[in-house]
């Protein structure tokens, strides 16, 4: 079965390539995530369904740098590539595309904005954040079956320290019925490779 369904998840992320001058659109000096550094080329926020046995491409759209436009940063043309990922990804929902959540790497989860555009659609979300924002994910409810039995020794409950940080797993309704920045507790990071 190669059909989406709601089991999936939409990945966005973006992409670059190389390319030699200037004279094609959006190429700039610009870090290139194929390349691993800064490099002359093309780069581009895409979206993609996927899941455990199948991925396929969803949109791409462009990402103009500052200095190619007249008015560069202040150039109302001008977006980030946060800012150009919320429109694929309404894009997919409004084209009926099933997913459970949407994925994305700290470039995304760092962006406040993007965040919140994330929240005001009702699209659930898992974001990285980099390691010195911590990691937010629900409180969890303990029950007498929950495993491991530690995982119910109760995480303490604060505030996230401010909007950027209310990232981690999200639902369309906060969990506890309030504002997102008022429902999460911080969690321990754990790596499989040590």
């Amino acid at each position: 079965m190669t059909a989406p369904h709601a089991g999936g998840v939409l990945v966005v992320d973006d992409t670059g390539d190389r390319k030699d001058g200037t004279a094609t659109a959006h190429t700039e000096h610009q870090y290139l995530g194929s390349v691993g550094k800064i490099e002359n080329g093309i780069v581009a926020v895409t979206t993609l369904w996927a899941d455990e046995r199948v991925y396929y491409p969803l949109h791409v759209v462009p990402y103009t740098p500052a200095g190619r436009l007249p008015g560069s940063r202040s150039d109302p043309a001008f977006h980030t590539k946060p800012q150009l990922a919320a429109a694929p990804a309404g894009r997919a929902q409004a084209a009926a595309v099933p997913f459970r959540a949407l994925v994305a790497d700290c470039a995304y989860g760092d962006n406040a904005a993007f965040t919140a555009e994330l929240w005001a659609a009702g699209l659930p979300f898992v974001l990285a954040l980099k390691p010195h924002k911590g990691s937010w994910a629900r409180p969890m409810r303990c029950t007498r079956r929950s495993t491991p039995p530690r995982a119910c020794l109760g995480v303490p409950k604060r505030r996230a320290p401010g909007p950027r940080s209310y990232g981690g797993f999200a639902t369309a309704t906060p969990p506890c019925g309030g504002p997102p920045t008022r429902c999460w507790a911080a969690t321990a990071r754990t790596r499989r490779s040590g």
